[in-house]
């Protein structure tokens, strides 16, 4: 799901928001790699450090509202161009589709019988959804993440989805519209979400479905709008009220980080996840006013910049990547040994390793065949 970055030339990258994308992945990560093993270890002091490090499940909410801003500002540079569809679905194409079909393919195989590994299967959800990216729906409707193979992949759909209506929506909406149809949206995604949740008595619907989740999506189309078309009023405003935000968005940030600590769905499904969605475009429109300055210099670190370029294969692989190693180790996913620890170590280092070279000798250069389609207008980077 963390793929929109790398489409914009390297002339108006901000690496910034690379550097903000390697945060949201490294939450994915030791939410996955960390706290689960520590959740599950018989240790006391292991499970609450688990416990705490669940936080990192927010780094999903950040992606969404990354790929809405970031793919918000493309579209909405290029709204005029004649070649505008063909050029956007052609570099969305070059840019997903490789590295996910490597990963689909063997599952399609297996389900066809003409390969047999367990880690392939996709328990109750149909292999075909996820040549379709429609995976999502059955994993709502049969409450369950699928197979390890391909569990992430819930989030990358919804992404899809998203990104097949989204240009269709920044073409045909009259750019005055624009800030009424984004919030409207949300608006209705944040009221949808709890009584999804009240009336499934689960969060797998709330957390899966596309509609329940475009309130980032939207919210991160308004700011690149915002930014694009009312860059100095933004900024003048955010500047005004900054002081009163730093105050009051963190500290609800920290009473959602002890209610995602208890693990308690129902402060996630009915508000967490719109808070989220509010204290991440903060955080974002900070950093647009602060990038090149000291300020920023976090999110300039080479360590969260090289993670958020290769954070598409992180994202996709550590499940993959985790498993190998518990088997390699004959261990279990819990952090109950030194072995254990290792398999955990093995796990990052290994995917780090993975999504690198995987980048390096095949993403990248889908890249540059994903370049060689330009839109027609000029490409203003003035985000």
């Amino acid at each position: 799901m963390p793929t929109a970055t790398q489409e914009r030339s390297d002339s108006s990258r901000i690496v910034e928001l690379d550097g903000l994308r390697g945060i949201a992945v490294w939450g994915v990560l030791v939410w996955h790699l960390i706290s689960i093993p520590c959740i599950g270890s018989d240790n006391q002091i292991l499970r609450e450090i688990g416990a705490t490090l669940r936080i990192g499940r927010t780094g999903v909410d950040l992606f969404f509202l990354l790929s809405g801003f970031l793919i918000g500002g493309i579209l909405l540079a290029n709204r005029e161009a004649p070649n505008y569809f063909s050029v956007f679905y052609a570099r969305r194409a070059f840019r997903i589709a490789p590295i996910y079909y490597l990963l689909v393919i063997p599952v399609l195989l297996n389900a066809a019988g003409l390969i047999s590994f367990n880690i392939l299967g996709t328990g109750v959800i149909p292999a075909w959804t996820y040549a379709f990216y429609l995976q999502n729906f059955w994993m709502a409707a049969h409450e369950t993440y699928g197979g390890l193979w391909l569990n992430v992949t819930w989030s990358l759909a919804i992404e899809e989805q998203f990104y097949l209506v989204a240009p269709l929506i920044i073409r045909f909406t009259p750019v005055q519209f624009m800030p009424a149809l984004c919030l409207t949206g949300a608006a209705i995604a944040m009221i949808g979400r709890p009584f999804a949740y009240f009336y499934t008595g689960s969060h797998y619907a709330s957390y899966m479905l596309a509609p329940l989740r475009m309130d980032s999506l939207l919210l991160g189309i308004l700011v690149a709008y915002l930014v694009k078309n009312h860059r100095d009023q933004t900024f003048r405003l955010f500047d005004r009220y900054n002081f009163f935000l730093r105050i009051l968005l963190p500290g609800v940030f920290l009473y959602l980080l002890i209610s995602v600590r208890w693990n308690n769905d129902i402060h996630m499904m009915t508000w967490g996840h719109s808070f989220l969605t509010i204290f991440f475009a903060w955080i974002l429109l900070w950093l647009l006013r602060n990038r090149a300055t000291s300020k920023a210099g976090l999110f300039r670190l080479p360590p969260l910049t090289g993670s958020g370029q290769i954070s598409y294969g992180m994202y996709l692989y550590h499940p993959i990547v985790m498993y190998f190693c518990m088997k390699l180790l004959h261990t279990s996913n819990c952090l109950n040994s030194p072995r254990d620890l290792l398999m955990v170590v093995f796990a990052i280092l290994g995917s780090i390793s993975v999504s690198w070279l995987s980048f390096r000798f095949f993403e990248a250069p889908m890249l540059g065949l994903a370049h060689r389609w330009r839109y027609r207008t000029p490409h203003f980077t003035t985000i």
